[in-house]
């Protein structure tokens, strides 16, 4: 079903009278007729232009064509922009007249203008001669200019070329495309933007030829305009009647089917050269195919198009007589290379794209037109439209500029009365019907900028994807036998009807020239419209193709973005409060929210628009409150929070209007605003804290609170207490993953300090700003050294003590979970080596300054040993005797000592910080200073204190540190006889330790690696055999444990 509107309505309309034609042309506004005697074409244009090749020369300066070449991205020039010819008012009404005429060679067929290289094509027809030879392609140039009698230039299209001398820019020039045996042409097409040309034969075979400037022999040296034979292609399988041609895409068209290709041009050369006719090109990595035939006379290279083998699945639409199959769903489709030796040595690549068979015999169900029209995005080529048509109804089809992206069917069209001519200018698509002129509402604007512009939530989208063209205007015509458009006007050619026509006079027929409405024009048409269906369903859709069609002028001519911009963001407005009110129709549908917000984004909304004077009933409205709650939600953060923006009257209109309407709207608003908790955060205190105390209150409304009162309040007492509190009923994990670095640490003049929330985290006992902090170090949002000056700070600035303290304590639990991520990296940088002394330095000022007092307080869990490393054991003989000042004296101490045992402490950063400090303990506690000492230093050092101090625990501190390495300890065992030789007075536990060293290492190392260990002495002998004997004794009796198991487990 198509909708009605009427808000279309032509600019103006000029008409006139000619004879009886055979075709018909549009060039700007100059209307060209080839007349029925088939020897004359008549030049029409407005009396108002008084000389008509300057005209055309000024209209060209200002019009943007761009840079391509054939199967390249286009890219288009920027144009100067007029503003008038976009307003309603200032244009006189005139009529057409004869401006002249002129002569072609042989009887016209068919006629069509070439806006890019501003050129006619005719395809003329011998008179008298054979359907194979007599029908001839020729352009024309300057055919703008009157002859004065000057005669026409001839000459054959790549084979000839005028010289200095013979060149004469104000003389009609025809430049015949070169014939060829078996070649009759039936039909042509040009490309609007390129200038290039397809012809289209009998045999099924196209032609394409581009169009370009080339440089002419001789003085002086001129520039001319030449076509070339690019590539040529024949379709199997079908006959067709017609082409349509546009940018890089050709469709072949017959009444039973429509095939498209695109073809694209390749960055190797096939070298051809040496080919034989009808024999395949050797080439392997070109892979051309088997149907290549190289013409040595020419250099040109033909290659057939494969017939599409069956589809995969062909889908035939409901209510459809077509059947679709797309280039996913070809089985075995491969592409065509094709190249002309002539052209720049270049292969061109073709795709099947589509094919479309119409299955019905009656002529409703027949293919009858197919246009392509390149859709401009900004400079470039956003994609393209195609249209297939039958009788009935039109088919919209999406072809994407991208490789890799596939077609797509946009919708359907039926029409009113039987389609006689089909045509588009991008914001429209207009029929000729049986009974007139039918204006459709364009689309495919959606693909197109979803490919260029990219859409995301919120931010970007566009309406009516699936939606069907509207009928936006219908005017009747009868008679119509030609039409001719462009993106300005339409022209019709009627012949009068018979009844009307007198037996005794000629015929006489009608010239209708129409300007398509001035984007003010449409504008003002379709807003008195969208008024008149203002309470009806059909308001939405009047504003949502307003839409489209000033996005899609703003795309196609970016130069008059700035003359349309406030009626763009008007009407983008107006459709986000529409999607709004349908929502309130539709609530589980949040998407419409979604979209309304994205088209007040498009409309450069921000939230003072709905707190103005003039705009106070909107936030009244009780169909748009949830969709402007949610769009303060949406862009209330992403301002800047100036004063002069939102003054403090402003500020309370939006925490009033949420906090009657979306509470919840407005917790999360305070959650990413500190300028609104700033202007507003007394007042908004009491309604925060009736939120949290209702029992279903999440995380969102502890945050907001915590927030705010750091905001208003500070770091008090109060606060901190309050706070505290809050984050014991809260889920921390949700807490922490929603508050981010900038939240703990401010910037205050480029250096970083703790905030209030910060300090009152830390007093609350959570981690939740240590472990925010330390996130944000692992990423690398912030520097190592920053956050340490930071922490310095804050102790150094706090007066309070215990603040001074836990902020001490949460600094060295950031450096802890810091290191323990870097504990096996090579190399650190000078940062952290600073950061990894301090850290050591803040374990032992705690453990000394613990001594002096009695401290029970613990600041955190005991985690001896379950930090950097398992703490050895040998340290708790050590310090069996000793009792810890406190807990949190003991839990430093295993935290520097698993630091030290891990492989961070053994690269040797720290130890002799740790050996030069570990001396100030030696008078208080002896045991703990031995034991940082052991630790601190490396293993020899460390087997060294061991014998001096305790030399008991040489085997134990072995059996942890060694593990089985054999060098180690050989090392040991070097050591003590070396002490042992030496006679001194603890000789005897000495002599103790490597006895039950020796028996240690024969029940743990082979024989083998027991005779590296000890020396070839006469006492080293008997044990090395007593060892021996062991190791039997000990297999002997896992022996007879294996087998008394067995014996014991027998049923």
């Amino acid at each position: 079903m198509v909708r009605v509107l009427s808000c279309h309505h032509f600019r103006g309309q000029k008409v006139s009278r000619c004879e009886s034609a055979v075709g018909m042309a549009l060039a700007e506004e100059a209307v060209l007729v080839a007349l029925d005697n088939g020897h004359q074409v008549n030049v029409y244009c407005s009396d108002a232009i008084l000389n008509l090749s300057q005209w055309f020369a000024n209209k060209r300066n200002k019009m943007s064509f761009g840079r391509g070449s054939l199967g390249k991205p286009w890219e288009y020039e920027k144009r100067r922009s007029n503003p008038d010819e976009h307003k309603v008012e200032g244009r006189k009404e005139s009529e057409l007249k004869l401006s002249h005429y002129f002569e072609p060679v042989d009887f016209v067929q068919s006629i069509a203008y070439n806006q890019r290289g501003h050129y006619l094509v005719l395809l003329e027809k011998r008179e008298g001669g054979t359907e194979g030879s007599s029908c001839r392609v020729r352009i024309y140039f300057q055919w703008d200019h009157i002859r004065k009698g000057k005669p026409m230039k001839a000459r054959i299209a790549g084979l000839v070329s005028p010289t200095g001398g013979d060149f004469d820019n104000e003389s009609l020039t025809m430049v015949e495309i070169p014939p060829e045996p078996l070649f009759a042409p039936i039909a042509t097409a040009s490309c609007q933007i390129s200038g290039n040309l397809a012809v289209l034969a009998v045999d099924s075979r196209v032609n394409v030829y581009a169009f370009g400037l080339k440089e002419g022999s001789g003085r002086p040296r001129i520039q001319y305009a030449d076509f070339d034979l690019a590539f040529s292609l024949q379709f199997i399988g079908f006959i067709p009647r017609d082409i349509a041609f546009g940018y890089n895409f050709l469709a072949a068209l017959s009444p039973d089917q429509v095939s498209l290709v695109r073809f694209s041009s390749m960055d190797r050369i096939i070298e051809t050269k040496g080919l034989e006719k009808g024999k395949p090109s050797p080439k392997k990595e070109a892979d051309i195919g088997e149907a290549v035939f190289f013409n040595p006379k020419d250099d040109s290279v033909r290659v057939i198009l494969p017939t599409i083998a069956k589809a995969n699945r062909r889908k035939r639409q409901p209510n459809s007589f077509l059947t679709e199959e797309f280039q996913d769903e070809i089985r075995f489709n491969q592409t065509v290379i094709l190249m002309a030796q002539g052209y720049r040595g270049k292969a061109i690549e073709v795709e099947d794209l589509l094919r479309l068979t119409a299955e019905g015999g009656n002529a409703s169900k027949r293919l009858s037109t197919t246009v392509i029209y390149p859709l401009r995005t900004q400079k470039v080529i956003g994609g393209t439209l195609c249209l297939v048509s039958g009788e009935a109804e039109t088919y919209i089809y999406y072809l994407p500029e991208s490789r890799g992206s596939l077609v797509c069917r946009v919708c359907s069209c039926p029409f009113t009365a039987p389609l006689t001519h089909l045509f588009t200018d991008g914001a429209f698509f207009q029929a000729v019907t049986e009974v007139g002129l039918e204006t459709y509402s364009s689309r495919g604007l959606y693909y197109a900028l979803m490919d260029h512009e990219g859409f995301s939530p919120l931010n970007n989208d566009c309406p009516m994807k699936d939606e069907s063209p509207t009928l936006l205007g219908i005017r009747p015509f009868v008679g119509v036998r030609f039409v001719a458009a462009n993106d300005n006007f339409i022209c019709l050619l009627s012949a009068p009807s018979p009844t009307n026509q007198s037996t005794t006079s000629s015929e006489v027929w009608t010239v209708y020239l129409l300007e398509n409405p001035s984007v003010d024009l449409f504008y003002q048409d379709a807003c008195r419209a969208a008024e008149v269906h203002k309470e009806s369903s059909l308001y939405f859709h009047i504003l949502a193709e307003i839409h489209l069609y000033l996005r899609g002028k703003v795309n196609m001519n970016p130069e008059i973005e700035p003359i349309i911009r406030t009626k763009y963001c008007d009407n983008a407005r107006l459709l986000g409060l529409e999607y709004f009110r349908l929502w309130t129709k539709n609530p589980e549908d949040e998407s419409l929210l979604d979209m309304g917000i994205t088209f007040l984004n498009l409309g450069e909304t921000d939230t003072r628009f709905f707190f103005r004077p003039d705009n106070q009933h909107l936030p009244r409205d009780p169909q748009l409150i949830n969709g402007i709650a949610k769009f303060i939600r949406v862009s209330l953060p992403r301002s800047l929070g100036d004063d002069t923006l939102f003054p403090p009257s402003l500020t309370k209109a939006i925490v009033e209007f949420l906090s009657n309407n979306s509470p919840k709207d407005l917790v999360r608003v305070l959650i990413q605003c500190p300028w609104l908790r700033d202007l507003q955060g007394t007042r908004l205190l009491p309604t925060l804290r009736v939120l949290t105390a209702k029992e279903d209150y999440g995380w969102r409304e502890s945050l907001s609170l915590i927030l705010t009162l750091v905001s208003v309040q500070g770091k008090e007492v109060e606060t901190r207490e309050e706070i505290q509190l809050l984050i014991g009923r809260t889920d921390q994990v949700a807490l922490q993953n929603h508050i981010h670095w900038p939240d703990i640490l401010e910037r205050k003049k480029n250096k970083l300090r703790l905030s209030d929330l910060a300090i009152c985290f830390a007093m609350a006992n959570t981690f939740i700003h240590t472990n925010v902090v330390g996130e944000a170090l692992v990423h690398g949002d912030v520097g190592l050294e920053e956050v340490v000056s930071a922490f310095h700070q804050g102790v150094n600035l706090n007066a309070d003590a215990e603040v001074k303290e836990r902020v001490t304590g949460d600094m060295r639990i950031l450096l802890e979970n810091y290191f323990l991520l870097k504990i096996e990296v090579d190399g650190y940088s000078e940062e952290e080596v600073r950061a990894l002394r301090l850290l050591v330095s803040s374990y032992l000022g705690i453990i000394q300054s613990e001594l002096t007092k009695r401290n029970t307080t613990l600041i955190r869990e005991d985690r001896k040993g379950r930090i950097f490393a398992q703490v050895p054991s040998f340290v708790d003989v050590l310090l069996q005797d000793t009792q810890f000042s406190s807990p949190r004296a003991k839990d430093n101490f295993y935290s520097l000592a698993s630091l030290l045992v891990s492989p961070l402490g053994k690269k040797g950063i720290v130890g002799d910080l740790v050996f030069t400090l570990s001396k100030t303990l030696m008078n208080s506690n002896p045991p703990m200073s031995l034991c940082l000492c052991v630790l601190g230093e490396n293993e020899e050092k460390g087997i060294g204190v061991l014998l001096d101090k305790k030399p008991e625990l040489l085997l134990l501190y072995g059996k942890e540190i060694f593990g089985g390495s054999v060098g180690r300890w050989k090392s040991l065992v070097r050591k003590l006889k070396e002490r042992i030789s030496g006679n001194p007075k603890n000789q005897d536990i000495l002599s103790a330790v490597i006895e039950s060293v020796y028996l240690h290492l024969a029940n743990s190392l082979s024989p083998s690696e027991l005779e590296e260990v000890l020396e070839k002495e006469e006492g080293n002998e008997r044990f090395l055999k007593a060892s021996k004997r062991v190791d039997l004794a000990n297999a002997f009796a896992e022996k007879v444990v294996q087998m008394s198991g067995v014996f014991l487990t027998r049923p």
